[in-house]
């Protein structure tokens, strides 16, 4: 029996539901057998299956699209929805496509994809790395680890938490920088509009008297004809500076170098620090507790590392794994001992008790608290910061324009 959705109107009010009959015709006599008279009445046929059901190649200018219009947070939430199916004893093709039903246009399409293609044979990693390459290695690792010891639900639920704390880091971090440098770009740009359209009209009166004039308005008027000659480069600086940084950090020496600066970098290097040492702590002990081997593990630690230094650090800490020595060793010898004093004793107690896992995830909590701590002292450090730096340059503003007045009424008591 199908089902049907109607619109209509009944005794002059708008009325909408659905009913069950065997065909349309009978589901227009149901609907005027109840005096409701359709303006609109559609079988609901399971358009997303329908549309989708079959599809198993994507153009290609989508394929690269999906790479910048898919979030994490999107994809995420696929994984896990697929991981709490599969937990629910759902098979795993009905359950990407039970997923791909809730998920947005392009992960829908990714999803029913791989299923589409999952059930002509082959190796889901293998599949998901080429439907869905907006997904980062360390989760198609876990998939691939799930696919061969049988743990799939567990693999997508690791992948999916992983997703959700380095989200939840950076949306932190964003958060924490984003009201100061708003603060900062909304006073510089007041500030750019005075010097350059009304501080000027009145300092013309002033200089116009022929009057000797303060320090401090002198001052000014040496800021505005500054502001008045180089403003340009001035609003043009920051954006020539983040494209030259852009095109440097092609070149692995000087990403290395810059963000080892970053991280020596007064407070905020010590919040970097904890951003860094929360999420490669956290995603260490989840690819350990999930079976992955050591060596593999580091790795792959290694390359969701954002920070270079930190990158070049684990490999230095994988090299010496593979030499024999254990990882305490590898944290010793490294950076890591100055960058996480934590990590070491932590790391050594994991190798005598055989709870390296879960010594990694208690590291990870204390640099996600410590990282919650330094936040909160930076919300507190803002706002009196930004009242002293734009209450400075107002009153540099107005201080040597009333200066200025007040040498000029002088000059007219005389």
């Amino acid at each position: 029996m199908a089902i049907f959705r109607y619109e209509g109107v009944q005794r002059g009010k708008r009325v909408a539901g659905f009913l069950s009959q065997e065909s349309s015709r009978a589901a227009a006599q149901a609907l005027r057998t109840n005096h409701i008279r359709a303006t609109r009445l559609v079988e609901c046929k399971g358009e997303e299956v329908e549309e989708f059901g079959k599809l198993t190649e994507r153009p290609g200018w989508e394929m690269t699209l999906l790479r910048v219009v898919v979030r994490g947070g999107a994809a995420e939430r696929a994984l896990a929805q697929v991981a709490s199916l599969l937990k629910a004893g759902v098979p795993i093709m009905k359950a990407l496509q039970l997923a791909a039903r809730l998920s947005p246009y392009f992960i829908k399409r990714s999803l029913y994809c791989v299923a589409n293609r999952l059930s002509g044979g082959g190796s889901l990693n293998v599949i998901m790395r080429r439907e869905m390459p907006y997904l980062s290695n360390i989760t198609l690792n876990l998939i691939a680890v799930g696919e061969a010891n049988g743990t799939l639900e567990e693999m997508f639920e690791y992948a999916a938490s992983l997703m959700e704390h380095s989200r939840k880091v950076k949306s932190e971090l964003l958060q924490a920088m984003s009201y100061p440098c708003l603060v900062i770009l909304a006073a510089g740009g007041a500030m750019y509009f005075m010097m350059e359209k009304v501080i000027p009209k009145i300092l013309k009166f002033l200089t116009a008297r022929n009057v000797p004039l303060p320090t401090i308005t002198r001052n000014l008027i040496t800021s505005v004809d500054f502001v008045k000659a180089y403003g340009g480069w001035m609003v043009a600086a920051p954006f020539m500076i983040a494209a030259a940084i852009y095109l440097l950090r092609r070149w692995p020496s000087f990403c290395c170098l810059m963000d080892r600066a970053m991280l020596r970098i007064p407070f905020f290097g010590k919040m970097l620090g904890s951003a860094a040492n929360a999420m490669w702590s956290r995603t260490l002990g989840v690819l350990m507790h999930s079976g992955i081997n050591i060596m593999q593990a580091l790795q792959l630690t290694a390359d969701t590392m954002g920070n270079h230094y930190l990158r070049q650090q684990f490999l230095w800490m994988q090299e010496l794994t593979k030499q024999g020595h254990p990882l305490s060793v590898g944290a010793r010898v490294t950076a890591i001992s100055r960058l996480c004093p934590l990590a070491e004793s932590m790391l050594k107690i994991g190798e005598s008790t055989g709870l390296i896992d879960e010594n990694l995830a208690q590291v990870a909590r204390f640099y996600q608290e410590d990282l919650q701590r330094r936040l909160a002292m930076l919300g507190k450090m803002i706002e009196p910061a930004m009242f002293v730096v734009v209450g400075g340059m107002v009153a540099f503003v107005y201080i040597g324009f009333f200066m200025g007045l007040m040498a000029l009424s002088k000059r007219g008591g005389q």
